[in-house]
């Protein structure tokens, strides 16, 4: 299920097709997976999913500037 979510929101990502919806399914992902790893006693992947997190959130901050969106409003 993880493969199929992660392959639809970057192609939604790179398409322009809700920019905002996309990196917002990839960050609820991403969360779910760090608590995952964190209740199995995985501390060595936190950190890559941190990155990940941050990465998102810094793309969500600049989202508003993207010029090649198909969806403005999403």
């Amino acid at each position: 299920m993880l493969g199929p979510a992660f392959i639809l929101t970057g192609i939604m990502l790179l398409i322009g097709l809700g920019t905002r919806l996309s990196l917002l399914a990839q960050a609820l992902i991403y969360i779910a997976l760090t608590v995952g790893l964190v209740l199995i006693d995985q501390a060595d992947g936190v950190a890559y999913l941190g990155i990940h997190i941050g990465l998102i959130a810094g793309a969500l901050i600049i989202a508003q500037h993207n010029k090649f969106v198909v969806l403005k409003k999403w």
